[in-house]
Order: C-alpha cells, then structure tokens, then sequence
C-alpha cells in the first residue's frame, strides 16, 4: 500500500474549511457600519451564545468525524487485504464503537464541537488586536472603514484554515491510532508531506519507527526549544504528517531508525528483535 493511503484525506479538510470559513464570513456580516467595537464583541457574544449556533456546531463536528471515520475504516480493510491478516483487522473493524474507537469517536465529536463554537469568541480577541492596530494608526474611525471588515474576513479565514488543518490531521491521527491499538499494532513509520513546508523536528523523524504507546518528542531530538512535549504523528498545530502503522514487518527495510525512549537510534533486524521481542 503507498503511504498516501494513510494520510489525512484533503477533501474532508477542504469541506470543513468552507464550512468555517463560511461561518467566519457570516459572523462578520454582522459587522454595521457604525458598530463600535462593544457593539461587535457584544452580537458575537450573541452568536456564541444561541442554541442554533451549537446546534450547527454540533452537527458540522459530526459530519467532519464521522467522513473521517469512515475513510480511516476504508483505509483499514484495504491494509487488510494486503497484509494476510484481514480477518482479525476485519473482526476489529465490524466492532468499532465497541472499543477504543468508537469512544475516540465520541470525543472528537466532543472537542470538534468546543472549537467550531469557539470560532466567534476567538474572532472577537483578534478583532480587538486588530483594532488596536488600527488606533495606532491613526484610524479612529476603523468601524466605517470597509478595510476593516475586509480584514476581519481575512482574519476568519485564516483562522479556519488553521484548524481545519490542525483538526483533520489530528482527527485521522486518532483514529489509525485507536484502531491500532484495538487491533494490537503499536508500532508506525512516521510520514511528511515530503515538501519544503515541513518543519525541521518532523523532517528529522520521517522513516523513523515508532510507537504509539511512547510518543517521540520531535523538537528536543533536534534541539528545539518548545512546549509541544511528546506526541504522535499529526497531533501538534498546524501539522500534515501521518502515522502508517506498520502491519506486514517484512515490508520494513532494515537497518532502520527507530524511536524509543526518547532516542533515534539505526538498528539491525537483529538488534531491534532482541530490544523489542520478535517480529512476524
């Protein structure tokens, strides 16, 4: 299977981007000419607020998990079909909701929900950055000034861009994950998009082995100081790597690299079955 097969498919992130983005576009339409900047806060306040809104909150997180569910489940049988373990993979994947995925599901729907409705909040935080920036200016008058609410647009789009980056990797990340564990794989080659954007931390683990029951910290084995901590492929902001659980071992190329315990190391075959117990 090529490794794309694992990645976070990009018309799911494209669909739930429109749809933040749409939404952006709609809080900032409620922008009049005359607002003052209270008067913005106060009907985004409002918005936040309005039993419709989370009702369409909720509903557009279930759409997004449940189109990323079904892909991962898709991905799955076809690693299935490949790998001569098909009808375990198979068991695994008709008792979903049953275990570690199907509860997965459910916070992500959870958590999708809290930014989706966070949209207007955080909206109007930078709106009063912005504002700001606007007084110094010179621009006393920001609120009649079309350039304002152009980029109070600008500003929501970026926004949506951001988490429906940061969320679809995040969202895939979790469930290849949880169904790895259900299925008993804990080991997976981490993956970039292989192009000039990727970070120099997540470019130094690409190839690399690793599990998912002892997340690397890609920044400090590169010396970078950061608060990201530990984690997994596609589950730090604004990241398009993938974990491709490593489910047919014969297929691994030897010497390898291999993350553990917070070190890169290349090993043999040999080494990594006498670290790690034998391999199938």
């Amino acid at each position: 299977m090529k490794f794309q097969a694992w990645e976070a498919r990009k018309h799911i992130e494209a669909k739930y981007k429109y749809a933040l983005r749409k939404l952006g576009r709609y809080i900032a339409s409620k922008i009049s000419r005359y607002d003052a900047l209270k008067d913005i806060q106060r009907k985004f306040k409002n918005i936040q607020a309005s039993k419709p809104f989370k009702k369409w909150a909720y509903a557009l997180a279930h759409t997004f998990v449940t189109n990323t569910l079904e892909e991962n489940a898709r991905t799955w049988r076809q690693a299935a079909q490949m790998s001569g373990q098909g009808q375990s993979i198979r068991n695994s994947l008709e008792h979903n909701m049953e275990g570690r995925v199907g509860q997965r599901y459910n916070e992500l729907i959870e958590e999708n929900a809290k930014y989706i409705q966070s949209v207007p909040q955080e909206l109007s935080k930078r709106i009063v950055k912005l504002a700001s920036e606007y007084a110094l200016n010179g621009r006393r008058n920001l609120e009649e000034n079309e350039e304002f609410k152009k980029a109070v647009i600008g500003l929501s789009d970026s926004h949506a861009k951001l988490i429906a980056r940061t969320e679809t990797s995040k969202a895939q990340s979790a469930l290849v994950q949880a169904q790895a564990e259900d299925t008993g794989h804990d080991w997976y080659i981490w993956r970039t998009s292989e192009d000039q954007r990727v970070r120099k931390s997540h470019k130094n683990m690409n190839g690399v082995l690793c599990r998912f029951s002892d997340p690397p910290a890609p920044e400090k084995l590169v010396n970078i100081s950061s608060n990201l901590g530990r984690y997994n492929a596609g589950n730090c902001p604004n990241c398009r790597c993938y974990a491709q659980p490593v489910i047919l071992w014969r297929k691994v190329e030897w010497p390898h690299r291999v993350c553990a315990g917070g070190e890169i190391t290349m090993m043999s075959k040999k080494e990594f079955q006498n670290r790690f117990g034998a391999i199938k």
